[in-house]
């Protein structure tokens, strides 16, 4: 799949644009249904992707309208047999891009309770129900979701650091190596590596640590960083939305007035 930002006048991509109406009003009525017309998308100010698969067929679509309060994300949309293999994902980081770069604070979106496969979609990368924003009404067929973009201007924030480590690896022409397995190999090298470290030390306790293993400690734990950011990059896996989501996990499994103290593993309990 080839992912890209093009003009919306385009036969092909309105036809796109005609199903994903059509779809809409199968599930919802015309009154619930916020839909963006032809001339409102090709406004400046919105940015609006197309997926083409192998063949260059328009298979998917959408637009990110950029405020200075907010980006909203609108008209996603893939044809039902080009689901399932990530390119909603990819489509939907290339918008948070464009946002982040245009300085917007935060997301928005507007979904609907009838499209489970969208709202898991849009949790799985830290989106999270709100209050309506902007001209919309309490709809209750409506789902309100937001995901804060404060770290758009913080120079060592992951997306900044994935964004460097695309670069450096296509200067090098090395992204023809980087597949999952390849990067969740390199991973675990790593981490091996930097278990050394501490081998044959009496604890491993920090007391114990000279300069030499520091910088060696310091340097194992960059290359760690690195090819984790970069194999979540290859995954579409949104590290910090990931994160939240296991600690919620995690919360259920080993709550802290029961578990405190006790190292066990939560199935021992």
């Amino acid at each position: 799949m080839h992912i890209a930002f093009e003009s919306p006048d385009q036969p092909a991509v309105i036809a796109l644009i005609a199903d994903l109406d059509a779809y809409h009003l199968t599930l919802y009525p015309p009154e619930s249904v916020y839909a963006l017309d032809l001339s409102t998308l090709k406004q400046p100010h919105v940015k609006f992707a197309v997926v083409r698969d192998d063949t260059g067929t328009a298979v998917g679509c959408g637009a990110v309208v950029l405020t200075p309060d907010y980006g909203e994300i609108k008209r996603m949309y893939l044809r039902p047999e080009c689901r399932g293999h990530g390119a909603a994902d990819r489509l939907l980081r290339l918008l948070e891009d464009a946002a982040r770069a245009a300085g917007c604070p935060r997301l928005t979106l507007e979904t609907g309770p009838s499209q489970p496969p969208a709202l898991a979609l849009y949790t799985r990368h830290g989106f999270r129900r709100c209050a309506p924003y902007g001209d919309y009404r309490d709809d209750p067929l409506s789902v309100f979701m937001e995901k804060p973009l404060a770290d758009a201007a913080q120079g060592d924030s992951l997306t900044f650091l994935r964004d460097e480590l695309r670069t450096f690896a296509r200067e090098r022409d090395w992204e023809q190596f980087h597949t999952p397995k390849n990067l969740a190999m390199a991973l675990s090298v790593e981490v091996a590596e930097l278990v050394e470290h501490f081998q044959w030390l009496p604890t491993g306790a920090d007391a114990e640590l000279d300069e030499q293993k520091r910088t060696g400690i310091r340097h194992e734990l960059a290359d760690v960083l690195a090819y984790l950011i970069q194999l979540a990059d290859k995954t579409n896996v949104d590290l910090v939305a990931a994160l939240r989501e296991k600690m919620a996990l995690n919360r259920l499994k080993y709550p802290a007035d029961r578990v405190r103290g006790d190292a066990r593993k939560y199935s021992e309990y």
